[in-house]
């Protein structure tokens, strides 16, 4: 209890002799704090949440060294695996282009544009029929009655098709154009893709949750048991690349944070050294010199600590009506989870900042301190 009113009794010494640095440091460093959350909620909040909710965390890519029918491909055991979704890829191959794909009973008169990607040449089926993404023109999702048989197709919207088609003609079947989606693949329902026996050389698996590291040796070692001639990615390797992404946008918002932190602690230091008086009488009345930098450490810890809760107090008060509309993406919210590691993270921040400051308290003696004070 006395030393918590000692170092009150100490800040409050710190505003009467110097009011405006006083506020300048605070203002400072409520300003550094509020800069690290900006950051912080923009690049490493959605990295985050994508990595809970973006289904590539949970999807393993199989390529097949040669091509396999749907029939061939699905399996029992496949299916017991607590899947999500399968997606079947079949690439045309280039030079059958025009051969294989006709609009509106005409060839195929595609040309390229500002934007508007390659040839299109992939064509997908969802096992389930889902769509991960919104429609850019029409519907991209299918009817009951399209799922059973009817066929339809969903397609790329940056490809340049003819204005008003609408049927495309894949390997001699017609396909009503119900609408498109941004995506490099036509996308047709399943039971037309399994009707139509397609060569497939590639499929996605996605499942239900986030595998853990244990989880996923087991699904890989699953999967090249039902495929052993086939190369089998997993997303380990996304997590890994991911996880090096936010240590370095991390690293590099730390670094920026801890520049700006220690041109304000010279403010810190300022004050310290008009009140440097006290600390002799410290030293006097016997107090070591390990306790007298115990107290400043402890000073530079309470102010700080000042500045980082208004800071984040500042978020709270105008997320809504101030960063909502300067976020680079929409919808960024933040977690306790998430401000208590910004605290620590600023808090551990400050601390490594003020040890050069210490360290000169700590080198100083009795003698040039007085006469500094002096």
């Amino acid at each position: 209890m006395k030393f918590c009113k000692l170092i009150l009794h100490r800040i409050g010494q710190y505003y009467k002799t110097n009011k405006l640095v006083f506020l300048l440091f605070l203002l400072g460093g409520i300003t550094c704090a509020i800069t690290f959350i900006f950051f912080y909620s923009n690049i490493l909040a959605p990295v985050k949440a994508e990595g809970r909710e973006n289904a590539i965390y949970r999807t393993y890519v199989i390529t097949f060294e040669s091509s396999k029918t749907p029939a061939e491909i699905l399996d029992e055991r496949l299916n017991a695996m607590h899947l999500h979704d399968i997606l079947f890829l079949h690439i045309i191959e280039e030079e059958n282009l025009d051969q294989v794909i006709s609009v509106d009973k005409a060839p195929l008169q595609f040309e390229p544009g500002p934007g508007s990607g390659s040839r299109p040449d992939r064509i997908v089926s969802s096992f389930h029929d889902y769509a991960e993404m919104s429609p850019v023109m029409g519907r991209n999702q299918f009817t009951q009655e399209e799922r059973q048989g009817k066929p339809a197709i969903v397609l790329p919207a940056h490809s340049h098709w003819p204005k008003g088609a609408k049927t495309i003609s894949l390997y001699g079947k017609t396909f009503e154009i119900v609408g498109s989606e941004y995506s490099i693949n036509m996308r047709i329902p399943f039971s037309s893709y399994q009707a139509m026996h397609l060569p497939t050389e590639r499929v996605y698996i996605t499942m239900d949750q986030n595998p853990t590291a244990a989880e996923n040796r087991k699904i890989v070692a699953s999967l090249k048991k039902l495929f052993p001639e086939s190369d089998i990615a997993d997303p380990s390797g996304t997590v890994r690349d991911d996880y090096m992404q936010i240590a370095m946008a991390t690293a590099l918002i730390s670094a920026v944070y801890l520049l700006a932190l220690i041109s304000f602690l010279f403010l810190m230091k300022y004050m310290i050294d008009q009140n440097r008086h006290e600390n002799i009488v410290y030293s006097i009345v016997g107090a070591s010199r390990r306790n007298v930098i115990a107290i400043l450490f402890v000073d530079i810890f309470v102010l700080t600590s000042l500045t980082i809760l208004g800071g984040i107090l500042f978020y709270l008060l105008f997320q809504t009506v101030l960063f909502d509309r300067i976020n680079l993406a929409s919808g960024i919210r933040l977690s306790g989870i998430d401000f208590l590691v910004i605290y620590l993270l600023m808090i551990g921040l400050s601390c490594l900042a003020s040890i050069p400051f210490l360290w000169k308290y700590r080198k100083d003696s009795l003698i040039t301190s007085k006469n500094q004070s002096e």
